[in-house]
């Protein structure tokens, strides 16, 4: 043993002469204030924004970087330039003069950058070297202006009379569901580009439900809508209000829209379809805005808007539409027992024969006021549709009804239609169509599902008549359809849509292993972080469409930092739970807050949960982690310090965080508290006291956390205070919270042990994660552990939430190189991730293991997938050191694996590592590693001590290019 060994491959992705300067196009994966590079290379950028970023990766065959230039063209036109000289940086602010961007209007950005090759030393006749500069241009980036002014006005749809409508809508003065239609001829010049916007705002009332205090705060407004262009669907809502700032308090609502590059054609037929219902309670009517703006190449332009009289509208709740069922029964059923007229996409397809022309009227069509709130750019991408195809199977062999599954769950719906020429009894054919998350014992579709919702639609199919499809997103897996006659499975074309936020598999974290167990768990956790995101992150869509919930959100978050490329969505989320989520005096989900314990009045550190209050601070160090910016974290820092820490709770003698309130005096029940585990029974007994050791390493955490953040952006007094305290902390933690347990385990006590005397796993693994342990209590505290996992019939004994605190507190003991903690990624029994998998079939993260653990689970919530981060971050060990990943780590603890292969997307490009064991000679491994240009990595490897045989963990740094290292075990 004691062999190491590093060989730098240096390979060449680009093969040019030396002292050679030509322009080479390459992928920089240019952004502009955080958007997709790439494929997702059209991005909306703010008309006003003045000091957009630009940010771009550099080739693993780049050695450094030496200089680089910024071109931001209309037309061939270089409308602004940036350039720096002997600039290593990898991101530049741009400082856009005032109005120089125009509205609306079509812009390419291009990144040139002088770098030297991994092979561009060459020999001097001195003795020394001399650095060859090469030159690479990035492929254009598209971008497009948003509005400066709206000249369109919001519309809605006025009910169409019928004596009937009293029943249906009650004392409702305003319809559903309206469909809105233009259309739009172009000249024959040459059209220079064409780009719709549009946004909707509605109060969120129909279920699935929000939570969390949403309708005080305005974020219960969804702008739900779908957009056609050309009988093409171009773009499908929500948009979620957010606040835009908080100042004093007080939050100043957006609402965000979306915009859209349009292909060029003649002719625009525009059809947009929305939803929403009256809510008096948050002061708003339903409402539509649509702008279509046209740049001709002769300078002339274009426009088509809401409220400028072209407009036709359709209600949906019309009953002379086939939908609408006399007999009460409506047009379907949709969340916790709400029954409601369900929309379908064209008026013309669902309506009876020879009323289609009257269900477009433009008197139905009226103007309603502005926004409840500014209409603002959407900061991240417009929502992905995708569709897949559908194969029906006979049910008890009839052709009346019939079953259908997707391969995994997706948040969307079914689109349906029935062939020409089918003969029908009575020249149509009633359906009943059932969606559900999961199936009955007899394999039958459930429904309601476990969290309540009930999605059941009716149709009403005209042979050859144009196909519907649901309006509404639900989530899903499996169908069934009961027809009122038999009909052909041939005859009948269904096709299932799904909606998420976009997605790029050829750049997404791609992961594979020498373990099938493993790789099934990567696969399900990263479908979740695919099919479950919207354009923000939510506590499952199946029972409620909350943002606000801060444990989902970091999660999901983290989730999509491990697994994409994508850095938009995370801030974008971030900011809504700094700005808005839990404002001062705002309740936090899903606990009331005690009175302040400082003053009794309002304010966030009233919340008596800890970690509510730590979890945004690790979202904004993630932000500079892993965008490089230091922006959010200046912004933040303050708002973070005031709220978030607890400061004055830490008791100046102890160094610990004590309760001393009257109510935790009282009843330990009413103590500062965290959220230990998902559900309950799964806390192993947790004892609730003041000195709460879960809470003391959530405080701890968040000390060093801010304390960092504090350090990146020249405030070193205050870390050097923080880390003061944080460093007090846990020297009194360790004297008073360990209970031996043998002479090779150590326990947490939930408590000060001299206080409370029970050792739940929770208090253990929450202290080692956050690295409360100290090195002399880690091999105990890690004994104790396994110890735990390794006695219970369900292996963890906890929740799928906290699971990752777990995970990470397994890779705090380097000794054991990852196996104990693979052996929990891979586990079977009934906490794991494989019992998701092959007990109830999942194909997303469940809530919860199992619906006896929690009865009204869902099959689709996010915080479940925490091995999206801890798999890459942890088990392969890629992870920031720096803002930007401008210096990374790669330490490898892969337990038993003998093989695995991973690809890190990084805003300084992918990084690749790969593990495999030697075919050749037994016990030697292999460790190849490429680093992207302009960056180091630290790279461990194992290597025995020679005096004492143990095996340590060694370092070696090394720069841009691909490298290889090998050990024997």
């Amino acid at each position: 043993f004691g062999l190491f060994k590093m060989a730098a491959l240096g390979f060449v992705l680009l093969v040019v002469p030396l002292l050679a300067f030509s322009e080479q196009t390459v992928d920089l994966n240019v952004r502009i204030d955080l958007s997709y590079g790439g494929e997702y290379g059209t991005v909306l950028v703010d008309v006003s924004a003045k000091n957009p970023r630009v940010t771009w990766a550099l080739p693993s065959n780049v050695s450094r970087q030496m200089g680089f230039s910024i071109v931001l063209k209309k037309s061939s036109t270089v409308i602004h330039s940036h350039s720096e000289k002997d600039s290593p940086y990898q991101n530049a602010t741009l400082t856009i003069p005032d109005m120089l961007l125009e509205t609306a209007t079509v812009y390419s950005l291009t990144v040139e950058v002088e770098v030297v090759m991994n092979s561009g030393e060459v020999l001097i006749a001195s003795g020394g070297t001399k650095s060859v500069l090469e030159t690479l241009t990035s492929r254009p980036l598209t971008l497009f202006t948003s509005l400066r002014e709206w000249a369109a006005k919001p519309i809605w749809g006025k009910p169409c009379e019928s004596e009937k409508m009293s029943d249906i809508r009650g004392n409702n003065s305003t319809t559903n569901f309206v469909w809105f239609r233009s259309t739009m001829i172009m000249p024959e010049e040459d059209i220079s580009s064409v780009i719709a916007f549009v946004s909707a705002e509605a109060p969120l009332s129909l279920p699935p439900y929000g939570c969390c205090g949403e309708e005080e705060r305005g974020s219960k407004i969804l702008g739900a809508y779908k957009l056609r262009i050309n009988g093409n669907l171009v773009g499908i809502g929500p948009g979620r209000s957010r606040c835009a700032e908080v100042a004093q308090g007080a939050c100043e609502m957006h609402t965000p829209y979306d915009g859209y590059l349009l292909p060029h054609h003649d002719r625009y037929s525009i059809e947009i379809q929305s939803y929403g219902v009256e809510q008096p309670s948050v002061n708003v009517t339903p409402r539509v805005i649509f702008q279509l703006v046209a740049r001709l190449k002769n300078g002339t332009t274009m426009i088509r808007t809401t409220g400028d009289g072209t407009w036709e509208a359709a209600d949906a709740m019309c009953p002379s539409c086939s939908y609408y069922n006399p007999d009460g029964n409506s047009g379907g059923r949709f969340g916790a027992g709400y029954w409601y007229f369900y929309p379908h996409e064209n008026p013309n397809a669902k309506c009876l024969p020879g009323s289609q022309q009257n269900a477009w009227r433009k008197d139905l069509v009226i103007e309603k006021s502005s926004f409840r709130a500014p209409l603002l750019p959407k900061p991240v991408l417009p929502l992905a549709i995708e569709y897949m195809d559908i194969k029906l199977y006979h049910v008890n062999n009839s052709n009346r009804h019939y079953k259908f599954a997707l391969a995994t769950e997706i948040q969307g719906g079914v689109r349906i239609s029935l062939a020409a020429g089918i003969h029908t009894n009575l020249g149509s054919v009633r359906s009943t169509m059932l969606l559900s998350e999961q199936l009955n014992s007899d394999g039958s579709v459930r429904v309601p599902l476990y969290t309540g919702a009930t999605f059941v639609s009716n149709f009403t199919l005209i042979p050859g008549a144009p196909e519907m499809e649901h309006h509404e997103y639900m989530n899903w897996r499996f169908g069934e359809i009961i027809l009122s006659e038999e009909i052909p499975s041939s005859a009948l074309n269904l096709t299932a849509w799904a909606v998420h936020y976009p997605y790029n598999d050829k750049t997404a974290t791609s992961f594979k292993s020498s373990s099938s167990g493993l790789n099934a768990v990567w696969k399900l956790n990263q479908n979740s972080v695919k099919y479950l995101g919207l354009d923000m992150y939510s506590d499952s869509n199946a029972r409620q469409r909350s943002n606000a919930c801060q444990a989902d959100a970091t999660t999901a978050s983290q989730a999509q930092f491990g697994t994409t490329d994508e850095l938009a969505m995370p801030r974008y989320i971030m900011q809504f739970i700094m700005d808005f989520a839990h404002l001062p005096g705002d309740a936090s989900w899903p606990y009331p807050p005690p009175p302040n314990p400082v003053n009794g009045t309002g304010g966030y550190v009233s919340s008596r949960w800890a970690d509510w209050t730590v979890l945004p601070a690790i979202n904004v160090v993630n932000d500079v982690l892993f965008t490089g910016d230091l922006t959010q974290g200046k912004h933040f820092k303050e708002y973070i310090m005031k709220y978030h820490l607890y400061l004055d709770m830490i008791d100046a003698n102890s160094g610990l965080v004590e309760d001393k309130r009257s109510a935790c005096v009282k009843s330990r029940g009413a103590c500062l508290s965290a959220l230990i585990d998902t559900s309950g029974g799964s806390d192993d007994g947790f004892q609730e006291s003041a000195t709460n050791a879960v809470v003391q390493a959530w405080v701890y955490y968040g000390l060093r956390q801010v304390a960092q953040l504090c350090s990146w952006i020249g405030m070193q007094t205050d870390a050097d205070d923080l880390n003061m305290k944080a460093d007090k902390m846990k020297a009194a933690f360790n004297a008073k919270f360990f209970l031996s347990i043998n002479d090779k385990m150590d326990a947490v006590c939930d408590g000060i042990c001299s206080d409370v005397n029970h050792t739940s796993v929770h208090s253990s693994f929450y202290a080692l994660a956050f690295g409360l342990v100290d090195e002399a209590h880690l091999p105990a505290v890690f004994s104790y552990i396994m110890h735990r996992i390794d006695a219970s019939e369900v292996g963890y004994p906890g929740g799928p939430y906290p699971i990752q605190f777990l995970l990470i507190a397994l890779y705090m003991n380097e000794n054991d190189k990852g196996h104990l903690a693979l052996d929990v990624l891979t586990s079977t029994k009934k906490h794991g991730w494989l019992a998701m998998i092959n007990e109830y079939n999942a194909t997303t993260t469940m809530e919860c293991w199992s619906p006896e653990e929690l009865p009204n689970l869902s099959f689709s919530h996010i915080w479940s997938s925490s091995p999206n981060f801890v798999i890459p971050w942890y088990l392969a060990g890629i992870r920031p050191l720096t803002p930007g990943w401008t210096r990374f780590e790669i330490k490898p603890q892969s337990g038993s694996l003998t093989f695995y292969d991973i690809e890190v997307p990084t805003i300084r490009g992918t990084i690749h590592s790969k593990l495999s064991a030697s075919a050749s000679e037994k016990g030697l491994f292999i460790l190849e590693v490429t680093v992207p240009g302009n960056t180091e990595a630290i790279v461990y490897t194992p290597q025995k001590n020679a005096s004492t045989g143990t095996s340590v963990l060694t370092f070696r740094t090394i720069q841009s290019g691909t490298h290889q290292f090998e050990w024997a075990s």
